[in-house]
C-alpha cells in the first residue's frame, strides 16, 4: 500500500483529502506543521508528500521542502504542492516539485488523479 504524507494545516481540507485517498487504497498521514512532518519523516518514508506552503510554526512549506531535499533519506520523495498561493510555482519547480496545484482551482477528484499519476 502506497503511503502519502499530507502537510496541511486546514483541518477540513486535510480530512477530506485523507478520507478520499484512503478510499482509493492509499495509507495517509496528516501533519499540520512542518516540524511535525520532519519528526514523522524520521520514522516513515512515504511514497509521496502533498505539501501546503503556508504553515503555522517557524518553518513554512518551502523551508520543509528544502530540508527534505537536503536529506539523502528523503530527497527522492515526490512532492506535490497544494496551496492558495498562485505566484510561487517557479520556486516550487526549482526545488523539484512534481506539480503545483492551487486549492481553489482543483477538485479532490483531480487531486486523486494527480496522486495516481505521480505514483504510477
Amino acid at each position: 500500500m502506497k503511503q502519502i504524507l499530507i502537510v496541511e494545516d486546514e483541518n477540513d481540507l486535510s480530512s477530506v483529502c485523507k478520507q478520499k485517498l484512503e478510499r482509493e487504497g492509499f495509507e495517509v498521514t496528516v501533519n499540520s506543521t512542518a516540524d511535525d512532518a520532519i519528526r514523522y519523516l524520521e520514522q516513515v518514508i512515504p511514497d509521496l508528500i502533498i505539501l501546503d506552503i503556508i504553515l503555522p510554526g517557524k518553518l513554512d512549506g518551502f523551508d520543509f521542502f528544502r530540508a527534505i531535499k537536503n536529506n539523502p533519506k528523503t530527497a527522492s520523495i515526490p512532492v506535490v504542492i497544494l496551496t492558495n498561493l498562485d505566484n510561487k510555482s517557479q520556486v516550487a519547480k526549482e526545488l523539484g516539485a512534481v506539480d503545483y496545484l492551487i486549492k481553489t482551482d482543483i477538485s479532490i477528484q483531480d487531486l486523486v488523479r494527480k496522486v495516481k499519476q505521480v505514483l504510477g
